[in-house]
């Protein structure tokens, strides 16, 4: 429902702010900057952001790593049409 009640994205930037802001706090009632997470969700959380990314029409290859615990990185590389 999220993308209904928002505008089109025409900017990658603003695609990822959604992401990072209204669509990741709907998902997980946290901002994103202070999530704690562990291994075991990372293909599922980066398969949400792709799946996002493609809602809005943005086709992405979304990975995460782990460099230390607890924190965790997630690189969006967005592919140009």
């Amino acid at each position: 429902r999220l993308p209904l009640e928002t505008p089109a994205f025409r900017e990658e930037l603003d695609a990822l702010k959604f992401l990072c802001r209204d669509l990741w706090a709907a998902m997980f009632q946290k901002h994103m900057d202070g999530l704690r997470t562990n291994h075991q969700f990372l293909a599922f959380t980066c398969g949400l952001l792709c799946g996002a990314l493609h809602t809005l029409g943005f086709q992405s290859l979304v990975t995460a790593s782990v460099a230390s615990l607890p924190a965790c990185k997630f690189q969006v590389v967005i592919q140009k049409s």
